[in-house]
């Protein structure tokens, strides 16, 4: 096969290499030069895969760090962005695995480094937090290890004392239709009811929970 046009791509800085007059396939400029993949020149079908493989390998990495420099991921989300830009599964595998033997990807270093954001700043509860945790992938095992050695620590601060003494005077907490509003409020934000009608309580002793 002879290589008949190089055109630049407009976006990544990589070549698109037209063989025998048709678009073939797209590397990046270095591999332009290690396989002299110059016009006139002749390529063997027997070469293809393994310059595509380290083309591969090189953008799936690119487009990992790209995506790290916008913030910390999970394993799992990490192979979906990889996915969505089409490459390869055994080059997201292989691409995965060196970040985590890196240590650029950690899944538990993701969810401990993220609860007490979540807690302290948003002001989610424990069943919120989880849920969080599921929607970006953290493992089950993992996401239920560290919320609950993180609501162990008893010099956490009291999130939800403070958000009840926040929004309980916007609250007629003596009406049940208006209680109940804060209780579902606070419940969305993933706290459970028994430990909302206790910080309840502890906020004032003018609830009557049996009516």
């Amino acid at each position: 096969m002879k290589i008949t046009e190089l055109k630049p791509t407009r976006r990544d800085g990589r070549i698109n290499v037209y063989l025998d007059g048709e678009y073939s396939f797209t590397v990046f400029e270095e591999f332009i030069y290690e396989y002299s993949l110059f016009p006139e020149n002749e390529i063997s079908e027997e070469l293809l895969p393994e310059i595509m493989a380290k083309d591969g390998r090189k953008y799936a990495k690119l487009k990992a760090f790209d995506h790290l420099s916008r913030g910390a991921l999970t394993v799992s989300a990490m192979k979906k962005k990889l996915s969505d830009k089409g490459i390869a599964n055994d080059i997201i595998e292989e691409t995965v695995a060196y970040l985590i033997k890196n240590d650029y990807i950690n899944d538990r270093t993701f969810a401990e480094n993220a609860i007490s954001v979540l807690h302290e700043t948003k002001g989610f509860g424990k069943n919120r937090i989880l849920q969080f945790f599921y929607e970006k992938g953290v493992p089950k095992d993992i996401a239920t290890e560290v919320t609950e050695q993180y609501f162990e620590d008893c010099e956490r601060p009291d999130v939800l004392g403070d958000l009840i003494s926040e929004l309980a005077p916007h609250y007629d907490l003596g009406d049940i239709k208006s209680r109940s509003k804060l209780i579902a409020k606070l419940t969305r934000l993933g706290y459970g009811y028994s430990e909302i009608k206790e910080n309840l309580r502890n906020y004032t002793d003018n609830i009557d929970f049996e009516d």
